[in-house]
């Protein structure tokens, strides 16, 4: 059976489809039959019908309200044969005010003289027409009043559901844009309300004529097609009025110098060969299209003709004017070309041989024939010619003698100055008595010492200059004395103890080191022979104070200091580095610390 429920007039009732409204006008289609007499239970007119929550000045105010669909009861529920606007069996309806769930694409068609509803997106299927509300109670069964971020406060299917599609919607034609997207993009178009929406999801473009990323353009993006090579290149467009397109290379030519690829085989201005000119150096090949460009051909710059195998001067002859060198004597002479194989060449005589009798310069010397005959040993040999006018000639030894010592054979047995003893040392008749001498032949024919100069001299120096088995025994400005295998020289000049030291060491000795008493006590000794006074020692401790140490830089082991020394104790402060050697008797031998400008006698060693 068929199930209604009563329409809730408002205090003013409005046509559908009135005034101000763009949208289709309804025309009374969706109002739903009037209950049949025979099955209705309720015989109240619409005149009857009270106000909404019996509230006199509900809102929104003489809007008419119409049967409608359930949100249950979707327009998939039609089936074949049924009138647009016909209810279902058993499918209830309740009263919508005018324009809810229309289908719209813009707020204009949901807009009326009495109300301005907004057009609602509700998702990828479209929009549907709003209607403003405060509360929940404003809005009919089935609905809420929910905020619109946007458009305020406006009826909405409970829970998020689509709106209803009602017959009337469907006969009088309204439509909302729906679209399916995805990475692709947006494809859009418009649906009734029960339809699905007629579009599918963008997919990538392809050549045939249809917008199938949904962009805006038919057939985009698909490039070109190139194909031929050089002049026979063709590029195309790969798809034209949603065709693809085949890619037919252009007609090839003859290769010309052009730079360009005529033949169409990927090489430009091949095969088209060379032009040569010049000789010599000056000879040059050259490309006969360059560039694209046909060349000339200028042989190269001439030069000065030399020896290096080339035609340097571009005459056709090669290493020409070089001329020849002739060299050598008799028969070692040689001509030859002054470049050969583009070198130059050195004349070079030939070898010469052994001087026959032959009237020939075999020997290359300038004579001819002029060989020699060697006979006989040391002063016994001679040599003759060994041809006359062609004719070999006899030799003839000398005859032998007594041998002297003169540096020759002279008995002819093939010994020199045999039986007399030669080269050794020997002190000839110098002055001093080193054998820096050798025993040689002497003009009289007898051996004897053969050392020329007046002899060494002694020098002050530590060494034996004479060869007399003494050092220094003269020459030297200090009494020398030795000493336990050492020499010592007590130089009585005074001088500070640096010049004492360089002094010492400018003679090959140093400053005395002492490292005994029996030393010390010799050492004193022989100095107060001299003079009895202060002598300088070589001990210091200029480096470290405290420290003392020899001239060499050696430790002092052995030391032998006067009573309250050392104590570094100088006048005025200075300091008292160097060594003294007491030599007065009442200093018992001993040494004391000074300071090293003092003026002091020394003693230098020689070890």
């Amino acid at each position: 059976m068929r199930r209604f429920v009563p329409v809730l007039p408002f205090a003013v009732l409005v046509a559908f489809g009135c005034g101000g409204s763009s949208s289709p006008s309804l025309n009374g289609t969706d109002t739903p039959p009037p209950p049949d007499s025979t099955q209705g239970t309720d015989d109240s007119t619409a005149d009857d019908v009270p106000l909404r929550d019996n509230v006199a000045d509900d809102s929104p105010a003489d809007v008419t309200t119409v049967d409608v669909w359930l949100p249950d009861a979707p327009a998939t529920d039609l089936v074949p044969g049924d009138v647009p606007g016909e209810l279902l069996p058993d499918v209830p309806v309740v009263p919508l005010p005018y324009p809810l769930c229309q289908p719209c694409r813009t707020d204009l068609e949901c807009e009326t003289a009495d109300v301005k509803a907004p057009c609602l997106e509700e998702g990828p299927d479209g929009s549907t027409c709003g209607f403003p509300c405060a509360t929940d109670s404003e809005c009919p069964d089935g609905f809420q009043c929910v905020r619109d971020d946007v458009h305020g406060r406006q009826c909405r299917p409970l829970g998020g559901a689509a709106c209803p599609c009602r017959p009337g919607f469907v006969t009088a034609g309204f439509v909302t844009t729906c679209w399916r997207e995805n990475d692709l993009g947006r494809c859009t178009g418009e649906r009734r309300c029960d339809q699905e929406c007629p579009v599918s999801a963008p997919s990538t473009e392809v050549c045939d004529g249809i917008d199938n990323n949904c962009e805006g353009s038919i057939d985009e993006g698909l490039g070109t097609i190139t194909c031929g090579l050089g002049a026979c290149l063709n590029t195309v467009q790969s798809c034209v009025d949603g065709r693809p397109v085949e890619c037919v290379p252009r007609a090839s030519k003859p290769e010309a110098c052009d730079g360009i690829d005529n033949n169409c085989d990927g090489t430009t201005d091949e095969g088209l060969g060379t032009l040569s000119c010049g000789l010599g150096i000056c000879a040059v090949t050259v490309d006969a299209c360059i560039g694209g460009r046909p060349q000339p051909c200028w042989p190269g710059p001439a030069g000065a003709e030399a020896c290096n195998g080339l035609d340097d001067n571009c005459d056709g002859q090669t290493d020409e004017g070089f001329g020849n060198t002739a060299c050598g004597t008799g028969e070692c002479a040689r001509t030859v070309q002054n470049c050969q194989g583009g070198h130059l060449t050195t004349c070079v005589p030939g070898e010469p041989t052994a001087e026959v009798c032959n009237r020939l310069d075999d020997d290359c010397n300038g004579r001819t024939d002029d060989a020699t005959i060697t006979c006989g040993t040391g002063a016994c040999q001679r040599t003759v010619a060994a041809c006359a006018d062609g004719v070999e000639a006899a030799c003839v030894p000398g005859s032998p003698s007594a041998e002297t010592c003169n540096g020759q054979d002279d008995n002819c047995d093939g010994q020199t100055d045999e039986g007399f003893v030669l080269g050794g040392p020997c002190d000839g008749a110098d002055a001093d008595g080193c054998a820096t001498g050798t025993v040689g032949c002497l003009p009289n024919g007898t051996a004897g010492c053969i050392e020329p100069g007046t002899g060494l001299v002694e020098t002050c120096n530590g060494r034996d200059d004479d060869c007399d088995g003494q050092t220094d025994e003269t020459g030297c400005a200090c009494p020398i004395a030795a000493f336990g295998g050492h020499l010592y020289l007590f130089c009585d000049p005074t001088a500070n103890w640096t010049v004492a030291r360089d002094t010492c060491a400018g003679w090959g000795y140093h400053l005395v080191t002492i490292t005994d008493a029996a030393e010390n006590k010799f050492v004193i000794d022989k100095a107060n022979t001299l003079a009895r006074d202060s002598w300088w020692i070589g001990l210091n401790d200029q480096a470290k104070e405290g420290t003392y140490v020899w001239a060499d830089g050696t430790a002092a082991g052995y030391t032998v200091w006067v009573t309250g020394a050392p104590n570094n104790g100088g006048f005025g402060g200075k300091e008292q580095d160097c060594v003294e050697m007491m030599s007065t008797l009442f200093s018992g031998y001993g040494w004391n610390d000074g300071e090293c400008s003092n003026q002091r006698h020394f003693v230098c060693e020689l070890q």
